[in-house]
C-alpha cells in the first residue's frame, strides 16, 4: 500500500524514489508490536549503510 501512494506521488513530480518496508509480522492476522522497533532499526541500518558508499546511486535514472 505505501508503495502505491510513494509511485503515484513521485511519478506525478518527476522524482527517483527507493521504498524500504520494515516487516515484521507474516500478514496472518496476527499482528503484535514486539519486533516493529527491531525491524525498524534494521531497514534504517540497511538505508544508511548502502547511501554512505560514495555513488551508490549514481546508475538510477528517471524514468
Amino acid at each position: 500500500m505505501e508503495g502505491a501512494g510513494l509511485t503515484t506521488a513521485s511519478i506525478q513530480v518527476g522524482l527517483p524514489w527507493i521504498l524500504v518496508k520494515s516487516i515484521c509480522d507474516w500478514g496472518d492476522g496476527n499482528k503484535h508490536k514486539k519486533h516493529q522497533p527491531l525491524v525498524a532499526a534494521a531497514a534504517a541500518s540497511l538505508v544508511h549503510h548502502v547511501l554512505s558508499h560514495k555513488g551508490a546511486l549514481d546508475d538510477l535514472t528517471k524514468r
